[in-house]
């Protein structure tokens, strides 16, 4: 759902320390054209919602995938770290949205020869609904 993914780009937003790195350039779905400079990208990956007896489970989990992206290693490092800080264990409700908690899920990395743009790449679930 979107509605995850917008909360999630919120808190990052929120993030003095993300925020300090790469101010506005955080995007759902893909980086504007040509973006080579240090930013984050979020992408929903998968989502379910858990069945049990008394019915279907309040909070859905969805799965996004945060890029973080630059071509200054320490750069990157320092935004990968600030992205976990600010998503995992977090709970609180933003933009309409109830987050019942956000944990790291994975992590890796990997390098683009074409623009020269390195990336740490993070799972998170996103267990949320509406407010």
């Amino acid at each position: 759902m979107i509605d995850s993914l917008v909360a999630v780009r919120s808190i990052l937003r929120a993030d003095a320390t993300v925020n300090s790195i790469v101010s506005d350039r955080i995007w759902i779905n893909e980086a504007v054209q040509n973006a080579e400079t240090t930013s984050i990208v979020i992408r929903l990956i998968s989502g379910s919602s858990e069945y049990t007896h008394q019915g279907n489970e309040d909070y859905p989990r969805d799965i996004a995938r945060v890029f973080c992206r630059s071509k200054d290693l320490e750069t990157l490092n320092d935004l990968s770290h600030a992205t976990k800080s600010a998503l995992d264990g977090y709970a609180g409700t933003v933009d309409g949205v109830v987050v019942d908690r956000i944990f790291q899920r994975n992590r890796n990395g990997d390098y683009d020869d074409r623009t020269e743009i390195k990336r740490v790449i993070q799972d998170f679930e996103v267990r949320w609904r509406d407010s």
